[in-house]
């Protein structure tokens, strides 16, 4: 990981997407592993997430702003990061009324069971580890934005990934 706390604003700008389209939040510190995010999102053949509108953040601060100006539908959150862990936004979104509260999939390194029992006791909906799949991640953010009923194209398919998807880290989660 670069460690960089800078992310680049071009790739911070929304993507182009339908009204109502689900939103994604992504939360690295890594400049290459929240690109590599948006190229698998892209590339989705669920079409609820390959048109979805992703942002980016590589630190605390510039994900607490997004949270609050772009609410977000879910959150794919590193819990490493330079000016803190992601586990502080997990719980804060938690404490969240349900209808505003956006879906969070833990991705990280470290892959001990007490990281994933901290994702868990901070209310994440799931843990992905890193390195990680991009069929795990594809299966879980097109079924919550399919539960979510929001915008896809008439006739789009949808993943066909049926292999074991991402380790819930709750036992609500997803």
């Amino acid at each position: 990981m670069s460690g960089q706390a800078v992310s680049d604003p071009r790739a911070s700008a929304p993507a182009a997407s339908a009204p109502g389209a689900f939103r994604i939040l992504v939360v690295d510190d890594d400049s290459t592993n929240r690109l590599l995010v948006r190229a698998v999102l892209s590339r989705s053949s669920e079409a609820r997430v390959a048109a979805a509108r992703v942002t980016e953040a590589a630190t605390l601060d510039e994900a607490w702003a997004r949270l609050r100006g772009d609410r977000p539908d879910a959150v794919v959150l590193d819990i490493r990061l330079p000016d803190g862990t992601g586990l502080d936004i997990a719980r804060h979104i938690a404490g969240l009324a349900p209808s505003e509260r956006p879906r969070v999939v833990i991705m990280s390194a470290s892959v001990l069971a007490a990281q994933r029992d901290a994702a868990t006791a901070a209310g994440c909906d799931a843990f992905l580890a890193k390195p990680f799949r991009p069929a795990e991640l594809l299966e879980l953010l097109g079924a919550w934005a399919t539960a979510a009923g929001l915008a896809t194209a008439p006739g789009a398919a949808t993943s066909a990934s049926s292999a074991g998807a991402a380790t819930p880290a709750s036992s609500a989660g997803g």
